[in-house]
């Protein structure tokens, strides 16, 4: 049946949310060609879920792909349990989770448990200490590993050929007959495609692009002034929509630490490293015309070239901020203030302020000011109550490998928190 004005009430703001979502599959449909695909999406997937009644759906990550988000929501109106896993930056941990809005609800009752409680380095697990002793050192400055794994995606121009299938095609004596339909496939799919990536991530002479935007306007920055560090998050994905909330338009993060800072301060701004490998280099929804133009005209904010050093920046400032962006993170374990708009795994630790208008970035901003500086031995502390909620295991691929924890491992102990939530 067609949706009643009840049930699209209740999911405007879920509406909101996916409108914006669809700038990853529907970039070039204007508002109201998204809007009547929210619509048939919410009532196939209201009928999917009256004619399954399922008990609970289980997300192996945050809901971002907007049919999925769609669902989630969908599930909380109708009163069905969700259970939900997001990868943290500590490889082969997982925060669990079967709310959204409350994402870190366990946690938070675990640092009330153990509020004022002072941890020495030694009582962390291995692999958390390992991981904290690396990252809390002001010289390190490694490129995290997913960064890592994203640039060498993106910057493979090869066709995609499957070569097992090739080299299994020349054993089993079916290559010759296969030749023509692979060399048809060759031309019309993947020559078209790599043609289509060249044209998207190219510079060309007389067309405007973004990274020509960005760099006339970008300046170096100038460290023996005291700034605010503001790295950009690519976009689009779910650090900013869901996770980001209104706060999925950066530019209203920015305006509001703008109208906060106190006189004499800088806001330097970066784009994210991937942003231009992953989407291409051409205008789009998250980077429309005239974007970086709109941020370098807010008062005190000023483009940095994307290969200043981040862990400098982070450094050097006298905060860091973002939506939920890891350098928020990275800048917590250094002993730096950070203010992130969104929601986030590591949104409880110490030294991390949330922001929600000019009031609570002008009061974090007072503390700052006046020499807020979180204790190392705080922070410790919300890491073993971390360590004591997290589960572990992984999603990624990327926090996989990184990690100790086997692929057996990772499905025993994903399986036994299902099975436990299951039966609560």
């Amino acid at each position: 049946m067609p949706l009643e004005e009840e049930l699209i009430e209740q999911l405007h703001r879920t509406e909101s949310i996916t409108l914006t979502m669809m700038n990853r599959f529907f970039d070039t449909l204007c508002v109201d060609e998204r809007r009547r695909i929210y619509y048939e999406m919410v009532r196939y997937w209201r009928g999917v879920l009256r004619l399954v009644k399922p008990a609970a759906i289980i997300f192996p990550n945050m809901p971002h792909f907007v049919y999925d988000y769609i669902i989630y929501e969908l599930a909380h109106i109708f009163g069905i349990k969700t259970i939900l896993f997001d990868d943290t930056r500590f490889p082969g941990r997982l925060l669990l989770f079967t709310d959204f809005e409350r994402l870190t609800e366990t946690l938070k009752k675990e640092l009330a448990a153990h509020a004022g409680r002072k941890v020495s380095i030694d009582e962390l697990a291995p692999d958390i200490r390992t991981y904290y002793e690396l990252r809390s050192r002001r010289d390190f400055s490694a490129t995290p590993s997913y960064i890592l794994d994203q640039k060498k995606k993106h910057t493979s121009w090869k066709l995609g050929i499957p070569w097992r299938r090739v080299e299994r095609s020349i054993r089993d004596g079916s290559f010759a007959r296969k030749v023509p339909r692979f060399f048809l496939w060759l031309m019309w799919e993947r020559v078209p495609f790599l043609l289509i990536k060249l044209y998207t991530h190219l510079s060309i002479p007389g067309i405007p692009d973004l990274k020509k935007e960005y760099k006339a306007l970008e300046q170096t920055p100038q460290f023996e002034k005291p700034f605010v560090y503001f790295p950009l998050q690519k976009q689009p994905e779910k650090t900013t929509s869901p996770q980001g909330g209104v706060f999925v338009d950066q530019l209203l993060a920015l305006e509001i630490i703008s109208a906060s800072v106190p006189p004499g301060v800088v806001i330097y701004v970066k784009e994210h490293p991937l942003q231009w490998l992953h989407f291409g280099i051409r205008f789009n929804s998250t980077r429309y015309l005239g974007y970086y133009a709109r941020i370098a005209k807010i008062k005190n904010i000023v483009l940095i070239p994307l290969a200043t050093d981040s862990y400098r920046m982070i450094n050097e400032s006298i905060a860091t901020c973002a939506v939920t962006g890891s350098a928020g993170w990275e800048a917590a374990l250094r002993g730096k203030p950070a203010m992130i708009f969104g929601k986030v795994w590591y949104e409880d630790c110490p030294g991390i302020f949330k922001v929600a208008g000019a009031h609570d970035c002008a009061e974090a901003m007072r503390m700052i000011m006046g020499g807020y500086r979180p204790d190392a031995g705080v922070i410790r502390n919300y890491l073993k109550c971390f360590e004591s909620v997290t589960v572990r295991a992984f999603i990624a691929q990327t926090s996989g490998r990184a990690s100790t924890v086997s692929a057996l491992e990772c499905m025993e102990n994903l399986s036994a928190f299902i099975v436990k939530e299951l039966e609560k």
